[in-house]
């Protein structure tokens, strides 16, 4: 890793409390804050830049970056708690996710995680519900397309496609963004079973969060770099969840894959904090993570380019042929959300028979991406 991205994390591991004696950001070292805001950490140094540093134009800066980001979280939990109350007093059993519920449970200082929308997860036979609450309470119902180049416009019902998990359902009211999902893992990589959590009343177990953490990172490929490797650090600093739980439960779902390259490079990074996984021997999977982790400083700009295509995901799954046929030949209910509810027979078969080739048209543009940032 470059010496810059090094002393960013550095400074990260000084304001977690996990070094000592570091030098604070001087104000010719703008490449590194530069890095810090692209990997969303800024708002985490800003506190000591600004009572430790001279320069006004840095100090501005960092006072800039997080009041906005102490305004915002203060606006959007509050909304979240609205919401919550608003669903429980409804009969509506729901819990946070990512960051909201990262502001509330962990990070300990106001302002330290920024984020810009509010992530719900709820039972699937309550999603029918939750919408009429949600259109009745002013929310606007937005249909989004996947963030590859060539993202298929989907026909079908979204409420649907979220109460199977494909998708989650995205709602707006003004500048309060918020999505209702009903899984932590999408069908193409596998299942994780919250029937466990719909019966707690009080919701994820510290173990559960922390897999939803790095389900999520992996899934969009480090997207906010660093953070994701501070939010499970700071997550397991806070909560103390037990590793061996953690280990077991994604071997039992058989999603380790999916969870193992956030959880190796957090724990090399932080590993006062955040304890070593079991080694795999998966060749897909360890060319994923020696990848990343080689290009870690530019991730963002990586993971950008590589537009969440889900194929190095389904690469890495135990069995990537199965996989990959499930992919390319897709099911009933995935070919609802994507033609709708009025298909008959013989438009489902064309379906099936095109879908193979609209999935190279889509994700030929990052292929060649993709094969030059694994090898």
């Amino acid at each position: 890793m470059p010496d810059k991205f090094l002393r960013l994390v550095e400074l990260v591991r000084f304001e977690l409390g996990l070094s000592k004696d570091i030098p604070p950001l001087e104000a010719e070292e703008i490449q590194v804050w530069n890095l810090a805001r692209q990997h969303k950490v800024a708002t985490l140094l800003s506190p000591h830049i600004i009572l430790a540093n001279r320069d006004p134009q840095l100090v501005n800066e960092a006072r800039y970056v997080w009041q906005l980001a102490a305004l915002r979280e203060e606006y959007f939990s509050t909304k979240c708690d609205e919401l919550l109350q608003f669903l429980k007093c409804n009969d509506i059993q729901a819990f946070p996710l990512k960051g909201v519920a990262l502001v509330k449970k962990a990070y300990p200082k106001k302002g330290q995680r920024p984020f810009r929308d509010v992530d719900l997860l709820l039972n699937p036979s309550d999603l029918f519900k939750a919408d009429q609450l949600m259109l009745e309470k002013g929310y606007c119902r937005i249909r989004t397309t996947g963030p590859l180049p060539r993202a298929l416009k989907t026909r079908g019902d979204m409420l649907e496609a979220a109460a199977m998990g494909i998708d989650a359902v995205s709602y707006q009211k003004g500048e309060l963004y918020v999505e209702l999902h009903t899984v932590i893992v999408p069908p193409v990589l596998g299942s994780f079973s919250l029937e466990h959590v719909w019966k707690s009343k009080g919701g994820f177990s510290p173990e559960d969060f922390l897999i939803h953490l790095c389900f999520h990172s992996t899934r969009h490929h480090f997207l906010y770099g660093l953070r994701h490797l501070v939010d499970v650090a700071v997550w397991s600093q806070k909560k103390k969840p037990d590793f061996r739980l953690i280990q077991d439960k994604l071997e039992f779902c058989g999603l380790t894959f999916l969870a193992w390259p956030t959880w190796k490079l957090a724990y090399e990074l932080f590993p006062e904090v955040v304890k070593s996984p079991c080694s795999i021997k998966n060749f897909f999977l360890n060319r994923y993570t020696d990848s990343v982790r080689r290009h870690f400083a530019l991730i963002p700009i990586y993971a950008i380019k590589l537009a969440g295509s889900p194929i190095p995901l389904v690469m890495m799954r135990p069995n990537p042929l199965k996989s990959i046929s499930l992919v390319v030949l897709g099911n009933k209910k995935l070919a609802i959300y994507q033609i709708g509810e009025s298909q008959n027979g013989l438009r489902r078969i064309a379906w099936k028979v095109a879908r193979p080739f609209g999935l190279l048209w889509r994700h030929a543009p990052i292929l060649w991406k993709w094969l030059a940032f694994q090898f």
